[in-house]
C-alpha cells in the first residue's frame, strides 16, 4: 500500500514494534513538527501576501501569482498537518509512555485494549 511501512505488518508485529517506543524521543519528535509547522505556516503567509505588493501586470504576473497562490496553499495543508492531523500529539504521547511505564504495552500483560 504506498509507502506506509504499517500495510504489511500484522496487528502482533505492530504491537512488537511499539514496544520498542521510548515515549522521549516520540516527544521530542512531535515538537520539532509542531515547531516546522509554525515556521512552514510563516511561509506560506507571505508566499500568499508578498506577491500583491509587487508591481508587475499582464498574463506573466497573473499566472505567477496564481502559481504562489497554489503553492502558499499546498504549504499551508501541510502546516495543517504536522502529527496524523492532531494539534495535540502530547495526548498521543501521554498515552504511549503510560502504556510504556506500566509494562501494558507488552502481549499478555493485562492489556485488554490493542491500539
Amino acid at each position: 500500500m504506498g509507502n506506509d511501512p504499517f500495510a504489511d505488518m500484522s496487528h502482533e508485529e505492530m504491537l512488537d514494534w511499539l514496544d520498542k517506543v521510548n515515549p522521549a524521543i516520540v516527544q521530542a519528535g512531535a515538537e520539532k513538527l509542531l515547531a516546522a509547522a509554525d515556521v512552514i505556516e510563516k511561509i506560506a503567509t507571505e508566499l500568499k501576501t508578498r506577491p500583491q505588493y509587487v508591481e508587475w501586470r499582464g498574463r506573466g504576473a497573473d499566472s505567477f501569482r496564481a502559481w504562489g497562490g497554489d503553492l502558499a496553499n499546498a504549504a499551508l495543508r501541510i502546516a495543517d498537518h504536522p502529527c496524523c492531523g492532531c494539534d495535540r500529539p502530547h495526548q498521543v504521547v501521554d498515552s504511549t509512555e503510560r502504556r510504556w511505564r506500566s509494562g501494558r504495552h507488552r502481549r499478555g500483560e493485562g492489556d485488554t485494549e490493542r491500539p
